[in-house]
């Protein structure tokens, strides 16, 4: 949730429609709190640690905004970030219907990662942008459709005659065998 800056502009723009944010420290809540304006109604604020969501909602959530999150840039703390598997699964009992996260940072490894835990864990990647200010993507769009018929291709190929293509061509480590 952070300071609140986009919840709190997104409930006064959508009064319509609910939103929760879930923070983890006091501090940083406190400064989100303060910034409410008067009369907002359908905005809650929650101090609670990512970890327990799913002892809170139960199918009840639409989408998942994940703003500039901790990129806990580490090898070692990969399963902190809140597009690890950990997290995945646990937004998987969280949604009423279709999962919908929508994620923006600036931290290139975060993206990366981001792209790789996503499709390995079964979400469609839509609408992605290299540039946080820029709405126009359709040349970004046609290189993920690529890249997710390319991966369809090669998870069929894997599962029929246990062979992986893309492995083969780019190597077993290399960023494009892993975002796909």
């Amino acid at each position: 949730m952070g300071k609140g800056k986009f919840i709190i502009e997104n409930a006064v723009m959508y009064p319509d429609i609910n939103f929760i944010g879930i923070e983890k420290f006091d501090s940083v809540i406190c400064k989100g709190l303060q910034k409410i304006p008067d009369g907002l109604n359908n905005l809650i604020m929650i101090r609670a640690d990512a970890l327990d969501i799913d002892n809170i909602f139960d199918k009840e959530i639409d989408r998942i905004y994940l703003n500039f999150s901790d990129p806990w840039p580490k090898n070692r703390h990969h399963l902190r970030r809140l597009s690890s598997k950990v997290f995945l699964n646990k937004y998987a009992s969280l949604f009423k219907n279709d999962a919908s996260i929508f994620m923006r940072t600036d931290n290139r490894g975060l993206f990366q990662y981001s792209l790789v835990s996503f499709s390995e864990n079964g979400y469609i990647l839509r609408d992605l942008s290299l540039d946080l200010h820029k709405d126009n993507m359709e040349t970004v769009q046609k290189i993920l459709l690529v890249i997710t018929i390319i991966g369809a291709l090669n998870w069929g190929l894997i599962g029929l005659l246990n062979f992986n293509l893309v492995e083969t061509i780019f190597g077993v480590d290399s960023l494009f065998t892993n975002i796909i």
